[in-house]
């Protein structure tokens, strides 16, 4: 129905009725003019002619010239006027006619009208036209009724705007579900009010009845809101784009992203009603209308907020000091580090508000995007975008230029607008179609500026400002995806281009410039005179400017003796005429040359106009490489290596004259220029990664961190060699600004000058965060901190350490800190300390005098002249902390190492992925790092092997090995051994920030390294030492051993302890750290040292193994500190086909007190699962995870870090680093909890292993006192742990690992959701024959690790290529005739016609009650089941679970609807309403579906029901899926035994007497089960006494322990494993204890006792030993039903109860209680989600009767 239809059908019956009125009256002829529009004229005679009653009586004269293209028939329509026929003779009851002509009014005027008028006068018959075929109640009607009526009193609205609103309302009513009063107020949008669902939620019911109330509220819309889509004010005053962009910008985090871009739209069109007015009225009113509150509304309080949301959950989430930080949160809007670090501690929490979450992801992601480089800002603004993306199947990405137009392009630097002009042309070409740009003309600027200097010089002057605005571009990145409901979200960043006119790559275009007509021209530049010589690439007056170019630029004017080219060709020739080459190979050479020299002038023009990413960038530096290759093979020797090689090596380096040797490398040298375009090619399959992903799989902080490195690192070249005076130097990169890199020499001047460029910010942030540390660890220090700078070589590291712990001084009032200077050499000192003092100096600057007038002042810098003499023990040392950087590696030598040289292809190749420590063995006393990266492309090694030949002449022919440049340090330098002992007299804490300085140097000069700390993959790393006495922790070791009476003297006590200090330092000396200054760390401590010593027994002594712990390496791996487990060990060995092989096992350990075991043993679980899934999802998983390669590269270099070889052992662990890398390996992943528990007693010992739930290859071990002395005396003795632990029955130890390919897929860890609807049909298999005795048998892994193979998920279908008669001729009946009882199933009826009907109206009514109880019901679907019509109903903010049931009493009195259950699932609320006359499920017809399988031996997965919300069967397994254990809870009549007797037959039915066993005990003297006493399964009668109970549940522990000793002897883990290796004589069955009405006799107390202790001990051990219990009770009140007994069954099947709280015991929730009985069942299922509702089957007595019969006679036949 469209609006003139509507106005059609309301015209009809409005006729309809005024002709019946007429009925009976003298008869004349009535006459109707419409008064409406042309389309709404057709529609009203259409609407006349399909009415048989108005067709008869009305004779319809249109004219032809108003209706004449409305398809209406020829006798409708006329030529004549409506006065013609206003006395003319009509044939039948009335006219209806139509005014066209404006002349016609006053001859018409006593004909009577039909318009806008009359129609909106009958209010009653919009309503009913529109409502018909719409369920609404009548109230509901009348309430719309009065609406319109109150809407047509304004009298603001036209008519067709009138029936367009009326039919929305329909719409929203109808489509969406919503409740008239809430579907008026979402149909505004139709009357061009905004979207306001609830607009009218105020109006009282009794108000409305009134149409005054609601033309009251219609104007208070009308007047408050429709100007402001108008852009008006309320008193008509126009809204500025700037008024509203400054508006939104101050709420824009309170509104959803997903209304920003309409709003934008908005906001940028013009005012009045438009589109974007248009689409900005659809958003929902309460989102947007913050832009418009008074465009002054308060600001969200994100802090406040926050607080007020953690307040209102029912368990306290937050500690005090993340209260204090919400706090301050509140009264700041900048953002800090801490606030991504708690919304990524809480986004778990936060995520369940959507309005906090997403005010959160702006405030933590929002902020805008600053670059430097296009490039990477594009990769960069990625992040934020992954992070909000929805799982989807396309995706579009859009980049917006705030300024696109010419207009606004003038208002940009030309110099910067050049620049992004040229740096970034082809980005359109390189991106394809993956992105769509909105930029204008900024890819073509370079003509725009060309066409700004042809015009009038005065009005197309250059902009030529250097303010902050126009050296910046603005862009929005905007990713659409569209999610699997067809559903489009966005989510969009600001990206802020900065371009610095001070650096060096300001200088780029001129320089190109030049290029492009000598791209072999020789580069130079040359030190500014100052007194300081340092070069900065940021800051181009460090370098002096020349006659012919400015400052920064290195390619000078072209002149004939500075092209290379040229130079190469003429040594060419003087080569070949000195006879230093012959003439073949001088041509060969020549021709190389030349294929170079084509290819990379190709490339410089091509750069230019194609980009850093055309092929041609990467072809020229294959063809260098080729040049360099030949270069090296054909002339050899001192004269043609410095005639040849000498300019090819010089093309794109810049040597820096004046001072110490230096080079620039520019962009345009060949190997820079394949490193840019391989970062091109990096940016492209980031994009093209993000785009196609389907959701965000991995860690994206990890991986967005190394991509972001990777851009700021330089690639290529890392070294280069230039040519002084004195000879060829060698450089390595120091700096890398934009494309450009400086490179200085690689170790320390001997001559003094060594201030160069490298950056202090580094370091000043490590002192600040090492200040922090100590003071959280020694908080007595805060008011008189020292901080020792020693060695410093430059004042910038003072300047800047100084910024930061002022800073940190600034918010800590009490913090008093000494910053001091201390140096070797006096002279340097005093000229570091007074170039500090003549630096420039801000009004806010700390002083740095000594001398100062506030001498006490917070923060001072002074100097230390003299030596430290060794400090006195009494009094400890001087000085809290002295920090020195690189002060070791300054003290290295260049060294030249052959290492493998097998390439890499470029195309993949990252260098700045690969660590540059290079491998030591065990015994090495030297410590050294690759100047480049270890691993290279065929380019990359011509290239060093042309530079290493300027230094260490020709090399060797083969390539197998290539010389490699090392930065080395040897341990027993004098110089270093001085540093260390003059910094350890100064500090407490002496911190080494330094690449080269090893744990195993500092262990040579007896100093203990308390702190190792990986930052990043390359760099320097954090070690920081002391050689402070630990006493005190010594002591607190001492006294925890000796409160375990261990049996050693005092003296071996000592050394025990010292022996766990030392043990516990070898792995990390945080762990020391923190156990010095904590008694809780000190028993951690010792919880380590022992996990650690376990695990590598486990892993076996004389395996090569790499301790880590995590916490030294969590900001490295993405984590965070103490959230983590506790060890890493990586294990690697080589099988002997030359497989590499790695173990991975995760340790965490507890040592805690007894009171506090439950809690710690589930939170050791919880760390260790965490760290094991990361590591299982990162390694294995999808094999399209973002940070795959990210893991495998640091645990590779982690391999290589921690892993010591003796260097007889001639191992190549770069070898096995680069095959993890590149995944060629195997790998095992395992994982071990060890909670110690010192303080428990001997009686009650809690020593166990267990599973980790959720987790493969995961255990926990609780040591209880007696066994953590046993293996205490086993470290003393340095024995083995394992053979205790055997000792004690743990035998995980032993079990076969499982090896996988590092992105194969198969990620045993990660727990998709399975929904517990069916279990499907197994797919056929080939029978496997039993094993003879001597059969080698694979023996299962583990528990559950039978089958490694993905497993289809509950409610996937078999292929329908199955054969079914297949199928069931392999379901696994213990006794065949079974199959035959079952063929004559009595199969479930097709639902009858009238049951579909009931179906039908129980919607509409469940519907419309919903409706009127004002919540919002759309029903996405409906389904009838056994027991109940199952409705499913959209989900929204005004209708959830708790709103139902709050409603559910009135729902049965007044709508007569019995509702069973309410509960939800994804998007939806699923209400159950009960059937009057309920479906009988028989068994027969439920095994007839069911195909038993036996898996090794019997079968333990019991078919008991059928699933309500699928009719798929419901499974009880606990061998496998579900928890070993069940409580089974029922009043009388709600079909308990019928539920028991399924089991009973179920067990029977698929396993023979030899598979299982029951052992069924009944109070009630057996009454429900006479017919199973004839069951051979059951083993020993029914019991029904109390003694005979007793007796046997006692022999089942016991045979429990006699399986346990039996699966020792055979070393296998469980049942299935033990049957399975044995012969088929000496298989053992399993067993099921089945007690029913067990509450009765747990009022006898002794009776009560025994069964609690004894289900305490089955119910941990029992499923590896096959047994398994059922437990069922009418009433498991708490009084019968302990805590212990109730913990250990993790499986309820509960059926109907008599209340709530019984429901609560049994259950754990509600809802039980409201089951219909007769079998009606409600399963909580250990590894399932949520609750199951089910039917159980009825069990008639001639099924069972038929059942034993059969097996029995089977059974006596065989």
């Amino acid at each position: 129905m469209n609006v003139a239809s509507l106005v059609g059908a309301v015209a009809a019956a409005y006729l309809r009725e005024e002709l019946q009125a007429d009925t009976g009256a003298v008869q004349s002829t009535a006459r109707y003019v419409l008064n409406l529009s042309a389309e709404q004229v057709a529609a009203v005679a259409r609407a006349v002619l399909a009415d048989s009653f108005l067709n008869d009586r009305i004779d319809i004269k249109l004219p032809i010239s108003l209706v004449g293209g409305q398809g209406l028939p020829e006798e409708t329509l006329t030529t004549e006027s409506a006065t013609f026929y206003r006395n003319a003779d009509c044939p039948k009851a009335a006219y209806l006619l139509a005014e066209h002509e404006h002349g016609e009014d006053a001859s018409i005027r006593e004909i009577a009208k039909l318009g806008p008028p009359e129609l909106l006068e009958r209010i009653d018959l919009w309503v009913r036209e529109a409502s018909k075929g719409v369920p609404i109640a009548q109230e509901q009607q009348k309430w719309w009724e009065k609406a319109l009526t109150g809407l047509r009193d304004l009298r603001i609205v036209s008519i067709d705007r009138f029936a367009a609103y009326i039919l929305r309302t329909r719409r929203e009513n109808d489509e969406a579900g919503r409740p008239i009063i809430d579907a008026l107020g979402a149909a505004m949008p139709a009357l061009r009010l905004p979207n306001d669902p609830a607009c009218f939620g105020s109006l009282k019911e009794r108000q409305r009845g009134h149409a005054s109330a609601w033309k009251q509220q219609f104007n208070n819309a009308h007047k408050r809101r429709s100007g402001l889509l108008l852009k008006q004010t309320s008193s008509q005053l126009l809204l500025s784009e700037e008024d509203l962009r400054n508006a939104f910008e101050k709420v824009a985090h309170q509104i959803p992203n997903a209304c920003h871009p309409a709003i934008e739209a908005f906001i940028g069109a013009p005012s009045g009603w438009n589109a974007q007015a248009e689409a900005l009225a659809e958003q929902d009113w309460e989102q947007i209308k913050p832009i418009f509150d008074g465009l002054q509304r308060e600001k969200f309080n994100l802090g406040k907020n926050t607080l007020e949301y953690f307040s209102e959950l029912e368990e306290d989430k937050l500690d005090d000091e993340e209260r204090e930080y919400l706090k301050l949160l509140s009264k700041r809007s900048e953002k800090i580090d801490e606030d991504t670090d708690f919304y990524e501690a809480h986004r778990s929490e936060i995520k369940d508000d959507k309005k906090l979450k997403s005010a959160w992801d702006r405030f933590v992601y929002g902020r805008p995007i600053e670059t430097t480089d296009f490039i990477a800002g594009i990769c960069a603004v990625m992040e934020p975008l992954y992070n909000r993306m929805p799982p989807g199947d396309q995706r579009k990405l859009k980049i917006k230029c705030e300024s696109a137009t010419k207009r606004d392009l003038r208002s940009l630097n030309y110099e910067a607008g050049l620049y992004f002009a040229h740096r970034y042309a082809g980005l359109r070409r390189l991106f394809g179609g993956m992105i769509d740009w909105d930029v204008g003309d900024l890819f073509e600027f370079d003509k725009l500026v060309s066409d700004w200097k042809k015009g009038d010089k005065a009005k197309n002057k250059l902009n030529t400002s250097t303010a902050k605005p126009a050296l910046q571009l603005k862009f929005v990145v905007e990713l659409e995806t569209t999610t699997d409901g067809d559903s489009i979200q966005k989510h969009s960043t600001q990206l802020i281009w900065r371009y610095s006119p001070s650096c060096v790559a300001s200088q780029l275009i001129d320089d190109w410039g030049r290029l492009t007509q000598n791209p072999f021209t020789a580069c130079r530049t040359q030190r500014e005179f100052t007194a300081d010589k340092s070069i900065d690439l940021a800051n181009v007056k460090t370098f002096m400017p020349a006659f012919d170019r400015d400052r920064g630029s290195f390619v000078p004017a072209a002149k004939p003796d500075r092209n290379l080219d040229a130079l190469w060709r003429k040594n060419l020739k003087e080569c070949v005429d000195q006879g230093y080459l012959s003439a073949q190979d001088a041509k060969t050479l020549g021709e190389a040359f030349t294929t170079f020299e084509c290819a990379y002038k190709l490339a410089i023009g091509d750069f230019s106009a194609k980009g850093g990413g055309a092929d041609s960038v990467l072809n020229q530096a294959t063809a260098y490489a080729a040049l360099l290759e030949t270069v090296l093979t054909l002339a050899k020797g001192d004269r043609n290596r410095d005639k040849l090689l000498k300019p090819l090596l010089m093309i794109g380096v810049a040597p820096i004259d004046g001072g110490r040797p230096a080079a620039v490398v520019a962009p345009w040298h060949p190997m820079r220029l394949a490193a840019i375009w391989r970062k091109s090619k990096l940016a492209v399959d980031l994009i093209g990664q993000v785009l196609g992903s389907i959701e965000a799989e991995g860690d994206p902080k990890l991986f967005f961190r190394d991509i972001a490195h990777d851009f700021q690192h330089a690639l290529y070249p890392e070294i280069v060699p230039i040519w002084t005076n004195d000879g060829p130097q060698f450089l390595t990169v120091s700096d890398v600004v934009a494309d450009y890199s400086l490179h200085e020499p690689p170790v320390a001047d001997p001559k003094g000058e060594n201030d160069t460029n490298e950056s202090p910010v580094e370091g000043g942030s490590c002192v600040h965060d090492l200040v922090k540390r100590y003071l959280a660890l020694q908080p007595h220090e805060r008011s008189n901190m020292s901080v020792v700078l020693f060695n410093c070589d430059s004042a910038r590291l003072p300047q800047a350490v100084v910024a930061k712990i002022g800073g940190m001084q600034d918010d800590e009032d009490d913090v008093r800190c000494q910053v001091l200077l201390r140096h070797i050499e006096s002279q340097k000192l005093r000229n570091i300390y007074c170039s500090i003092l003549s630096s420039e100096a801000t009004a806010d600057a700390y002083s740095a005098s000594e001398a100062s007038q506030d001498f006490m002042a917070r923060l001072r810098i002074s100097v230390i002249a003299d030596q430290a003499p060794p400090p006195n023990p009494k009094d400890g040392h001087p000085y809290d902390i002295v920090f020195s950087q690189d002060v070791i590696s300054r003290h290295a030598q260049l060294e030249w190492y052959l290492e493998q040289g097998e390439p890499a292809d470029i195309r993949t190749l990252l260098p700045s992925r690969w660590s540059r420590r290079r491998p030591a063995a065990r015994d090495d006393l030297k410590s050294a790092v690759f100047l480049c990266c270890p691993v290279q492309s065929a380019e990359g090694w011509a290239y060093i092997s042309a530079v290493a030949s300027v230094f260490k002449g020709d090399r060797d022919e083969s390539t197998s090995k290539r010389l490699l440049p090392v930065r080395q340090l040897d341990f027993a330098d004098g110089r270093t051994k001085r540093i260390f002992e003059e910094t350890h007299d100064l500090g407490n804490w002496v911190v080494n920030f330094d690449e080269l300085l090893d744990r195993r140097q500092l262990m040579n000069h007896q100093v203990r390294v308390i702190r190792y700390k990986q930052l990043s993959t390359q760099g320097r790393n954090l070690i920081i030492s002391s050689r402070a006495p630990m006493t005190l922790l010594r002591s607190m070791i001492m006294s925890r051993l000796k409160a375990l009476q261990l049996p050693l003297t005092d003296a071996e006590v000592r050394t025990l302890a010292e022996r766990l200090i030392d043990d516990a330092n070898d792995v990390s000396g945080d762990i020391v750290l923190r156990a010095a200054t904590c008694g809780q760390s000190a028993s951690e401590l010792m919880g380590i040292v022992l996990s650690r010593r376990m695990l590598r027994d486990d892993l076996g002594t004389d395996q090569l193994i790499g301790w880590y712990f995590l916490d030294d390496y969590a900001s490295w791996l993405g984590q965070r500190e103490q959230q983590i487990a506790d060890l890493l060990a990586i294990c690697p060995q080589v099988t002997e086909d030359g497989t590499l092989r790695i173990t991975l096992a995760v340790s965490e350990a507890k040592y805690v007190e007894i009171e506090s075991l439950a809690a710690k043993r589930k939170e050791s679980q919880k760390q260790l699962r965490d760290t094991l899934e990361r590591l299982e999802d990162a390694i294995f998983g999808d094999p399209e995870r973002l940070d795959r390669q990210s893991w495998l590269a640091r645990l590779a270099d982690l391999m290589l870090d921690g892993i010591r070889i003796p260097a007889a052992r001639g191992i190549d662990l770069g070898e096995w680093r680069r095959a993890m890398r590149e995944g060629r390996c195997e790998v095992h992943l395992k994982g071990l909890s060890h909670v110690f528990v010192p303080t428990s007693s001997d009686v009650d010992d809690p020593t166990i292993a267990t599973e980790v739930a959720d987790a493969r290859y995961a255990y926990q071990e609780i040591i209880g006192r007696r066994a953590l002395k046993q293996l205490l005396m086993a470290y003393w003795h340095d024995q083995s742990t394992a053979d205790v632990r055997r000792g004690m029955g743990f035998y995980h130890m032993d079990f076969q690992p499982t090896w996988r390919v590092p992105g194969s897929g198969v990620a045993f860890l990660r727990s998709a959701y399975r929904a517990p609807v069916r279990r499907p049909v197994p797919r056929p298999a080939l029978p496997v024959p039993e094993p003879a005795p001597d059969t080698p048998v694979e023996i299962p892994a583990e528990p559950g690790a039978e089958n490694l193979l993905p497993t289809p998920l509950p409610g996937e279908s078999v292929p329908s290529s199955v054969d079914s008669s297949l199928v069931q001729a392999q379901a696994k009946w213990a006794y065949s005739e079974i199959g035959d009882l079952i063929a004559s199933a009595l199969h479930i009826a097709p639902i009858a016609p009238e049951e579909e009907e009931w179906l039908k109206q129980t919607a509409f009514s469940t519907r419309s009650a919903l409706q009127q109880l004002q919540l919002q019901a759309k029903l996405i679907d409906s389904a009838l089941t056994p027991n109940s019509a199952l409705l499913k109903f959209a989900g929204n903010a005004n209708l959830t679970v708790e709103q139902v049931l709050k409603k559910r009493s009135e729902l049965l009195t007044t709508y007569g609807l019995n509702v069973i259950s309410v509960r939800p699932e994804p998007g939806a609320v699923m209400v159950a309403v009960e059937r009057p006359k309920r479906q009988t499920i028989d068994i027969r017809a439920l095994w007839g579906n069911w195909s038993p399988s036996s898996s090794g031996w019997g079968n333990q997965e019991l078919m008991i029901a059928v699933q309500e919300n699928s009719g798929a069967p419901l499974f009880l397994s606990p061998g496998k899926d579900h928890a070993p254990h069940t409580l089974i809870a029922g009043s009388t009549g709600s079909g308990k035994s019928v539920l028991m007797q399924n089991i009973i037959m179920g067990i029977a039915a698929t396993n023979t007497p030899e598979q299982a066993k029951i052992v069924l005990i009944d109070p009630k003297q057996g009454v429900d089960y006479f017919a199973f006493d004839r069951l051979p399964h059951i083993d020993g009668g029914i019991i029904d006494d109390q003694l005979s109970a007793t007796q046997r549940l006692e022999e089942l522990a016991v045979e429990m322990d006699h399986r346990y000793i039996r699966f020792k002897e055979t070393r296998v883990p469980n049942l299935a494993a033990y049957n399975a290796k044995v012969s088929v004589n000496d298989r053992l069955p399993v067993i099921w204890l089945i007690h029913d009405e067990f509450a009765e006799w747990m009022l006898t107390e002794d009776y009560k006792e025994a069964v609690s202790a004894i289900v305490q001990r089955l119910g941990n051990k029992a499923r590896a030993a096959g047994i398994y219990l059922i437990f069922a009770a009418q009433r498991p009140d708490a009084n019968v039903m302990p805590m212990q007994l109730r913990s250990n069954l993790g499986n309820r099947l509960i059926l109907r109860v008599d209340s709530e709280g019984t429901s609560e015991i049994a259950l754990g929730e509600k809802g039980a209680e409201r089951l219909l009985g007769k079998g009606h069942l409600l399963a909580k299922l250990e590894g399932e989600r949520g609750l199951i509702y089910a039917q159980v089957p009825f069990v008639d007595t001639e099924f069972v009767e038929a059942l034993i019969r059969k097996m029995l006679k089977e059974r006596t036949t065989a």
